[in-house]
């Protein structure tokens, strides 16, 4: 179970099919590529798939500010995996896998066991300004059984790679307020909210649109009110008909936005962050 092809083969379902069938060249189900790549290609080549193609995966991405610009980026913690550091005057980028050892309890060996995942993750420096991109493909442990097992431990990936960071990077992380660059896309429609949340001197409101409605288009009034508040976790549709981003999550007061949906394009995700960040 804890095989190359089979730690390769969990972390390629992580990725569209179509995108597989693009960059491999093998055809059929999505599982029969992923078995025939994970067996066939070498680790150097998956590696090499999984860092130009990490725009395509689910994520979490972590904002934070730093006191200092970060000028370098070595992890030597032995559950971290380095796949590539590119370095030019506006930064790092640099590309990873965490590896998380999950335990079960396998009920025909009475005894408990590990299965191992490689979880992508991308750490994107610009300034004083740190983006932290964790993979979260979902990993049901009973997919990969054809018998009852029972789940031992959920460890905390998105905790333990963000103490890895901080720890691997001299100045300390601040998470970066994201309301005034949802705001400002905001009052332009580039997006508005299918679930609205936000806190005001007396509250913490929610409000969850029907299928159909959207909150600033649907009640003007309490969008301009919600605008001098801390806004909480929202989730958003894009406006912009040239938008390749079409949903996405995203609590500002926390720093945090989250990709859910394969992107039509690699870079999708990254034009958007982008364009948050800049009117910020």
């Amino acid at each position: 179970m804890n095989s190359s092809a089979n730690i390769y083969s969990r972390l390629l379902d992580a990725f569209p099919k179509k995108v597989l069938d693009q960059n491999f060249g093998v055809t059929g189900t999505k599982d029969s590529i992923i078995n025939s790549v994970a067996i066939n290609m070498n680790a150097a080549t998956i590696n090499s798939f999984i860092n130009q193609n990490f725009g395509y995966l689910h994520k979490h991405i972590y904002f934070f500010e730093t006191s200092i610009r970060v000028k370098s980026i070595t992890i030597t913690n032995p559950l971290v995996e380095t796949l590539d550091t590119t370095v030019n005057r506006h930064g790092i980028t640099a590309t990873f896998l965490y590896k998380n050892e999950v335990s079960y309890y396998n009920t025909q060996t009475n005894s408990t066991e590990v299965l191992i995942f490689k979880v992508p993750f991308r750490l994107i420096t610009k300034g004083p300004i740190v983006q932290l991109l964790i993979n979260t493909h979902a990993r049901d442990l009973r997919t990969y059984f054809n018998f009852d097992i029972f789940k031992a431990s959920n460890n905390p990936i998105d905790k333990e790679i963000k103490q890895i960071i901080q720890s691997t990077i001299s100045s300390t992380l601040i998470k970066l307020d994201l309301n005034k660059g949802i705001k400002e896309l905001w009052k332009i429609d580039y997006f508005d909210a299918k679930t609205f949340r936000n806190k005001d001197a007396t509250a913490a409101n929610e409000t969850k649109m029907d299928e159909q409605y959207l909150f600033k288009l649907t009640y003007p009034v309490k969008w301009g009110d919600a605008m001098l508040t801390p806004l909480r976790n929202n989730r958003f549709k894009t406006l912009n008909s040239t938008a390749d981003l079409k949903h996405f999550d995203c609590d500002p007061t926390e720093g945090i936005v989250s990709m859910k949906l394969h992107p039509e394009t690699v870079d999708a995700h990254e034009n958007f962050i982008n364009l948050l960040l800049s009117n910020n």
